[in-house]
């Protein structure tokens, strides 16, 4: 297995439920949904949204896999609070550029984060054009020429009509949202730039854990991913050993009930453990062998 092919392992067995242990007293995932419901009618209350349609549950027909108990299958639309598109100022007109306004493109999607584009705008070129400021801490995707790029934008800036933001409810762990689309396989249409629609971003399946097991499931994939570069320099087209998943992780410890309210208040945070231990280690080193750390 290739060092992609394990990332991309890792990623899948997470949002199948396969990563960590599910507790019991872990809040389901059907009250975060009715808690999202009630945070987007508050906005549209407060006319900071717009109500949309409301989106097709997933069939028992449509479901990809069976996933463990105390999840939901939902939609992508389900746990976004807003999707916002932008636009690209005239390029004739010189005063709408090269102003104090960050302007991001599909080229400047290339990490996790987003903190500096290649372009600036002004504040009139933003004030001509569909372009939008988005604010920062939000998920920005490309819907054409750049499928499946995401990043968390650190600083306020503009997008171009390539890009979408997308404003995730506080009852999502950004960085499970981030690691979930990254597992995706999106396919756009179009007969010269392929790309999707918004209705199929919004329609795309959505595994929903309960919010404390999502931040479980990002701290053991920052945990592995970290131990899988550390222990071996990677070459991106070096072959790996292929694990069986379910036995090369050791399982999560469920904490006692008395850690469970730091444990929800981290999960809303997203804060993420890095914490290397033994097991893990020893694990790494079992699936890439004696060579692990030459």
């Amino acid at each position: 297995m290739k060092a992609a092919q394990l990332r991309q392992s890792i990623l899948q067995a997470a949002v199948q439920g396969k990563l960590v242990l599910q507790n019991p007293q872990d809040e389901p995932a059907s009250e975060l949904l009715k808690r999202i419901q009630t945070e987007k009618s508050h906005l549209i209350k407060n006319g900071k949204i717009k109500k949309e349609k409301p989106l097709p549950s997933v069939s028992e027909e449509e479901k990809p896999y069976d996933l463990p108990d105390g999840w939901e299958w939902c939609r992508l639309g389900n746990v976004i609070l807003q999707n916002i598109g932008g636009g690209t100022p005239s390029k004739s007109v010189s005063e709408y550029w090269n102003g104090d306004v960050p302007w991001a493109s599909v080229k400047d999607l290339s990490g996790k984060y987003l903190s500096s584009t290649r372009d600036r705008i002004t504040k009139k070129g933003l004030l001509n054009s569909t372009s939008n400021l988005i604010p920062s801490g939000n998920v920005i995707v490309c819907t054409r020429m750049g499928l499946g790029k995401i990043s968390i934008n650190t600083i306020k800036l503009a997008i171009n009509q390539d890009l979408r933001a997308l404003f995730v409810s506080k009852y999502i762990n950004i960085h499970y949202f981030i690691y979930y689309y990254q597992g995706l396989s999106i396919v756009g249409s179009g007969m010269t730039v392929k790309g999707i629609t918004i209705d199929e971003l919004n329609n795309l399946f959505f595994p929903l854990p309960p919010l404390a097991e999502q931040q479980r499931i990002v701290a053991k994939i920052d945990e592995l991913i970290t131990l899988c570069e550390q222990l071996k320099n990677i070459d991106p087209d070096s072959a790996l050993p292929l694990p069986d998943m379910q036995q090369l992780l050791p399982p999560l410890e469920i904490p006692p009930s008395s850690e469970l309210e730091e444990q929800y208040a981290m999960a809303a945070r997203g804060d993420v453990s890095t914490t290397e231990t033994k097991e893990h280690r020893q694990a790494i080193e079992d699936l890439f062998g004696d060579g692990a750390d030459g």
